[in-house]
């Protein structure tokens, strides 16, 4: 069983990505990534193999945070409209409590992935969403 502190930073991890989401399909880009400075902060202090997936997803959204206030340049081979897919992926793993399933998360967000957050996309087999 996880200690409690896991189960309340999934719970308003869910909560702030479902919002981000809403947001972006309502074309609201700037209302996007509130809470992300307190969510990732909080876990900062949590690096047991249980909390990657968080970390995987706050890495997303620090990058879809970093690609709107990039006036959204491709971070990672993503466009604009791939970003709440994505996003609605992870949510779906978070909330079953599963690793993240996504390739293309995985491989671009995840630490024990092969390619560092941010790299260029070079030599990878997953694919860029559309």
């Amino acid at each position: 069983m996880y200690p409690d502190n896991y189960h309340e930073l999934r719970r308003h991890l869910l909560v702030l990505l479902k919002s981000d989401v809403h947001l972006h399909e309502l074309g609201r880009y700037e209302s996007i990534g509130i809470g992300f400075s307190e969510i990732n902060a909080s876990l900062a202090e949590f690096n047991e193999p249980h909390y990657s997936k968080l970390h995987v997803a706050v890495r997303f959204w620090d990058a879809w945070i970093t690609a709107r206030d990039a006036g959204w340049q491709k971070i990672e081979g993503i466009a604009i409209e791939a970003w709440p897919t994505l996003a609605k992926t992870i949510l779906n793993d978070l909330e079953h409590d599963h690793q993240i399933s996504d390739s293309y998360v995985r491989t671009h967000f995840d630490l024990t992935s092969t390619q560092p957050y941010l790299r260029p996309l070079v030599g990878t087999s997953a694919t860029p969403p559309a």
